[in-house]
């Protein structure tokens, strides 16, 4: 009888053991969630906070400790644009002097209404400038802003942001093209520093502002000309069109 009461006080202490230890796991099983929980809310977090802090440092604007030295290159020009004579000017030159010209081989008349004129990346660099200085915006280094023509990248407009000792600049490269006898811009990349801005930022803000300033160049074609294709060489490109004026005798 001692043995079997011995036993039985064992089988008590064991599930008295067993009862605890399910206690237990009640206990950290229901912590388990909010754990997981908080956990993925922390890293979380750390992510969005070093994508954000990488993006910082990679656009050049501000100079953040470890970050910039691995995420920020300088941004650099294809080459170097000197500024001449103005687009606006170089096409209405351009227009009157082929009007006169066909006038005098027509007798009066223009029979060949085609037209050609070339525009160098000095006349879009001068035009891009006085453009950036009469808007008012002070946020872009003038001096040495420019447009460089490339028949392998397109045309590319470098702004060098001004007063940053990062020496960053925003970086875009444009295709050009002829549209119902007016000229159209299509961004096709658009960088700040090492960062490549996203594509719905580009559709949202910058390109209704490209399309409006090239309306002013459009402008000046207005009732002489409408421009048909384009194409691009080495440092200009050809506008091609027929002239819209009407002579009377």
């Amino acid at each position: 009888m001692a043995r079997i009461e011995k036993n039985a006080g064992l089988e008590e202490k064991l599930n008295e053991v067993k009862q605890d230890v399910k206690e237990v796991k009640k206990v950290s099983t229901g912590r388990k969630p909010w754990f997981f929980c908080a956990m993925f809310l922390l890293l979380v977090a750390v992510v969005v906070l070093f994508m954000f802090t990488w993006t910082v440092a990679a656009t050049g604007l501000v100079n953040i400790p470890v970050f910039t030295s691995l995420a920020y290159d300088a941004p650099q020009p294809l080459h170097t644009v000197t500024p001449g004579v103005p687009v606006e000017t170089v096409l209405e030159e351009k227009i009157i002097s082929t009007i006169t010209q066909r006038l005098y081989e027509g007798g009066g008349d223009i029979v060949d209404q085609r037209i050609q004129a070339t525009i160098t990346e000095e006349s879009l660099t001068a035009s891009l400038r006085s453009i950036v200085e009469d808007s008012g915006v002070d946020w872009f280094g003038t001096s040495r802003l420019q447009v460089a023509i490339d028949p392998k990248v397109g045309v590319e407009v470098y702004c060098p942001i001004a007063n940053n000792n990062l020496q960053t600049a925003m970086v875009g490269q444009f295709l050009l093209d002829a549209k119902d006898g007016s000229l159209t811009v299509s961004p096709m990349t658009i960088s700040l520093g090492s960062w490549d801005i996203p594509g719905f930022l580009i559709a949202s803000f910058l390109r209704p502002i490209l399309e409006n300033e090239l309306a002013k160049v459009n402008n000046v074609m207005v009732g002489y000309a409408k421009i048909s294709s384009i194409t691009i060489g080495s440092g200009e490109m050809e506008l091609y069109g027929e002239m819209t004026v009407s002579i009377e005798k």
